[in-house]
């Protein structure tokens, strides 16, 4: 410890040194965070980074010293991408596994995160819980004071203060509060939960339930695009997650009666309380977020909107809840809508529902206050909960309403009004990107055309965090913001620059930059069709299995056409699969394997792959846009290269293979021809770059380490081809093994002949390889694994299944590989067609 920097210099210089400390200790880093000449920069202009930071270093010395469990060394020591399994294995996660954060966070403050690795984060994606900041130091005081355990039901000072300091903020722009009483719980959901119970109740003793003889149905109406919760009720009246409910819940809204109003849409609203009165149903209530928080993030019902679903409710005799979780303080400067600019002179709704500003992320608690009426209609012993308004809870309320000032609530409004500003400057230039942008305060949305999928390994969610820009995905398609209210001017700029920087990377990997100029191309679609071909060529000459597949595919049931290349080339292709050696010398690694590849504008994707009993791990290259066309609109093939990491491997096993490749006088642009060579040589193997092997090396080797041995044996060569099922007329994997099987192929089982990836949207196959004859230096033949072809069926993801076939492009579709799936499939080379 007594090695850190000393405090009292430049703090742009100590911020750099002390993560440099950290990643020095660190593996390799997947979320690379803002670039340090920034950090350092931002540190001499913001105390708090610098406080970050030093706190992190701080912590970071006491985990490696002191004994906090087998995880501690495994996170902090090891790469970036194992250290999320390694701290979660034990909890199940409700979300999607690509949802979950890139990093893990080792120290915040006010929008500042420095992960384990080094890393510096400026969090935009607080799930709505931002408020003031990470840390912030009047919420840590109120955590860390001595208070009596207690609830609704146990008398404390702490209800009382909260009962004022609620009530001045509600209100505060019209003289008074509206609310007759506030009830406490534990979370936004349980709020929307606490409301709809009270309305049931309310509605069962209305003049218009139809009595106790002939009760009538109820039906509850919602806004389309609304999210209201999780749990049981709220997730009955939140249309956005409605589908996925649907599928998946076999008691979803059963028995009941919900229906789903566009936003703003006043007269749609009329008709819908009409016709739920024509269809002698009962209106039980109405709810709407005032700021459309996930579903459609940012957009803003109008006071005329309000208006009239005030009015209609009054008429039908039901309650109108407005659920102000996320919208509240952050999206107009008032914790309630009452409070909201062109709202100050409406009356109030029955029940208004807050949650997420006024916990500040750090203990459970969410408000509802009640109206007169629904006030009235409450029962005793129909809710109760545990921790309702609990003294600590109640403290941490009051320490962030305390903050709210008039500078707190133009701060929301102004630079909420930048950001937006932003955005849509951002939106004017990357019009091929982005569809729209939403937003009211510092609730923010940019949202984007399907082609540019948000969610997902590789999406925009995904490269913003690694970026160094905490953001979270929200509505269909888009990147949602929820800074802290302290944002200052020069963060809205920091917050705008990398988000322009990610789309413009976006645009030009995908051809779709906004600059109408015609695009410089890294190369034609016509130059990689001549590779492909060429790559195709050898293989089929090499690969008969893929041949007499690729017939029995363009056969259909009816028969097969004539074998031949031209018609495996015919087929659409998902990947190309090659394989090296990671050791030193020229030609080693990945790298000189993508680099052809890179040149033709393809990317090499972060993600890596692992494969520790094979000795393995692998990367892939993705297509640009413009080469994506290359056979009846099918996308071009992805290209997946693994190597052998040599220093991994049994002593003799590694000192046969740096034999043969590291004293290799060669460039690496030969890696380049040696996966393109071979077509019409007459060979049954690929061209080695480092010549015919001796028949004793390559027989101890495979005794040895039987991938390194067929590495050794095939060079460069394409290990496989692998054809898009779910391009082809019929995309059905199933139906297609049968075929391929009763063709006489033999198919790979390991595992079941059909791979499929935890979320159950890549599904793949592959036969065993074909086998060839190795003419080893020393005269004598051996026989060796060669090629086999692969069978891959992707899924679309679930966000872009309603979407009609005509529009649907490769970008839907689940992308990326599966590690459990590679490493049954590359068992293919274990056993060859009889």
């Amino acid at each position: 410890m007594n090695d850190f920097p000393a405090k009292d210099e430049d703090p742009g210089v100590e911020s750099v040194q002390l993560l440099k400390r950290i990643r020095s200790f660190a593996g390799k880093q997947y979320t690379s965070g803002l670039p340090l000449e920034q950090v350092a920069m931002l540190s001499a202009r913001d105390p708090s980074l610098l406080k970050a930071i030093r706190e992190a270093a701080t912590r970071h010395e006491h985990m490696l010293q002191a004994p906090h469990g087998r995880w501690v060394d495994s996170v902090l020591r090891g790469d970036e991408e194992a250290a999320s399994p390694i701290l979660t294995q034990d909890l199940e996660n409700f979300y999607e596994d690509h949802a979950l954060q890139p990093y893990v966070p080792l120290e915040a403050e006010g929008p500042w995160v420095v992960t384990a690795h080094g890393a510096v984060v400026h969090d935009n994606g607080g799930y709505g819980m931002l408020s003031f900041g990470q840390n912030n130091q009047a919420v840590l005081e109120a955590l860390c004071q001595r208070q009596v355990m207690g609830n609704v039901m146990t008398p404390s000072f702490s209800q009382a203060a909260f009962g004022e300091a609620i009530r001045r903020e509600v209100g505060h722009a019209r003289g008074a509060c509206p609310y007759e009483r506030f009830v406490c719980l534990n979370s936004g959901s349980e709020a929307l939960a606490f409301a709809l119970r009270l309305s049931d109740a309310h509605a069962k003793g209305s003049p218009g339930s139809g009595g106790p003889g002939q009760p009538r149905e109820t039906a509850i109406v919602t806004l389309k695009g609304s999210f209201h919760g999780r749990p049981d009720g709220p997730a009955h009246v939140s249309d956005s997650c409605s589908e996925v409910y649907s599928r998946h819940l076999r008691g979803f809204r059963s028995g009941r009666t919900v229906i789903a109003v566009e936003p703003n849409d006043a007269e749609g609203l009329e008709a819908a309380f009409a016709g739920a009165e024509r269809a002698g149903l009962q209106v039980q209530a109405m709810l709407l977020e005032p700021v459309m928080g996930e579903g459609n993030p940012g957009l803003s019902i109008s006071p005329g909107f309000y208006g009239a679903a005030r009015r209609l409710t009054r008429r039908h005799g039901c309650l109108l809840i407005v659920d102000s979780v996320q919208a509240g303080l952050r999206a107009a400067g008032a914790l309630s809508v009452v409070d909201y600019p062109g709202f100050e002179g409406c009356e109030a709704p029955d029940m208004e529902a807050w949650s997420k500003a006024i916990n500040a992320g750090q203990f459970p608690l969410s408000v509802v206050g009640l109206g007169a009426e629904a006030r009235a209609a409450y029962v005793k012993g129909i809710y109760g909960n545990s921790m309702a308004a609990n003294p600590r809870a109640l403290d941490i309320a009051c320490a962030v309403l305390r903050q709210v000032t008039p500078g707190v609530r133009r701060n929301i409004r102004e630079r909420g009004r930048e950001l937006l500003s932003r955005f849509e400057e951002i939106a004017e230039e990357f019009p091929a990107v982005v569809e729209k942008v939403t937003g009211s305060g510092l609730l923010l949305a940019i949202h984007m055309h399907a082609a540019f999928p948000v969610a997902g390994r590789g999406g925009l969610e995904e490269a913003c965090r690694r970026r160094g820009l905490g953001v979270i995905r929200g509505g269909r398609n888009a990147l949602r913001f929820t800074p802290w209210f302290n944002i200052t001017d020069f963060e809205v700029e920091l917050v705008a620059s990398i988000v322009r920087g990610v789309l413009a990377e976006a645009a030009a990997s995908r051809g779709a930059a906004g600059d109408p100029r015609p695009a410089l191309r890294p190369a034609s679609s016509e130059m990689l069709l001549a590779v492909v071909n060429g790559i195709l060529e050898g293989y089929s000459q090499r690969t008969p299995t893929a041949v007499r597949a690729a017939a029995v595919i363009a056969g259909g049931a009816g028969g097969a056409p004539a074998e031949g290349p031209s018609t495996l080339a015919s087929l659409p292709l998902d990947h190309f699969a090659f394989r090296t050696f990671a050791c030193s010398g020229p030609m080693s690694g990945i790298g000189p394997a993508a680099r052809m590849w890179e040149a033709m504008g393809y990317r090499l994707e972060a993600e890596v792959l692992r494969f520790p009993e094979k000795k393995l791990r692998a990367r892939w290259l993705s297509p640009p846009a413009e080469l994506r066309q290359l056979v009846g609109g099918c996308p071009a093939p992805r290209v997946f290269v693994s190597e052998v990491v040599v220093g991994d491997l049994p002593a003799r096993a590694a000192e046969i293979v740096r034999g043969y490749v590291e004293g290799l006088c060669a460039c690496p642009e030969v890696a380049a021809l040696s996966m393109t060579g071979g077509a019409g040589t007459g060979e049954t193997r690929p061209p080695l770059p480092w010549g015919a092997l001796d028949s004793d090396d390559y027989q101890e080797l495979l005794g040895l380490h039987s991938v390194a041995a067929w590495t050794l044996a095939n060079g460069f060569g394409l290990n496989h081809a692998a054809l898009a099922v779910h391009w082809l007329p019929d995309p059905d994997l199933d139906r297609l093994n049968a075929r391929l099987v009763g063709s006489g192929i033999a198919m790979n089982d390991d595992g079941g002949m059909v791979k499929t990836s935890p979320d159950g949207l890549l599904r793949q196959s592959s036969s065993f390889s074909d086998g060839m004859s190795l003419r080893c230096i020393d005269g004598k033949e051996c026989r060796a694994s060669g090629s086999y072809i692969e069978f891959v069926q992707r899924l679309l993801l679930p966000e872009h299944r309603q979407l009609p076939p005509g529009e649907i492009t490769d970008y839907h579709y689940r992308d990326g590989f599966e590690t459990a799936n590679a490493s049954r499939i590359f068992t293919s080379t274990d056993g060859t067609q009889s």
